[in-house]
């Protein structure tokens, strides 16, 4: 599953460059991808420490996927 994070503070990556990407897998009825905004973050995602949130996502992720246990 793809999953896409974004900090609302990130200024190399651009909201409305990300909107468009998600209203094309709607398009494409891409259905198996996960999106979640972390205000006031920035592209490192260290903000109320969200990294952690963000590696603790990707490793159960990981874990699942090794494991052959796909959800």
């Amino acid at each position: 599953m793809l999953k896409i994070f974004y900090g609302s503070e990130d200024d190399n990556v651009y909201l409305q460059h990300l909107l468009q990407l998600i209203d094309g897998f709607i398009l494409w009825e891409i259905e198996n991808f996960e999106f979640m905004i972390f205000p006031y973050s920035n592209h490192a995602m260290n903000y109320h420490n969200d990294n952690k949130i963000v590696f603790d996502r990707i490793l159960n992720s990981l874990k699942k996927s090794f494991n052959c246990e796909f959800v």
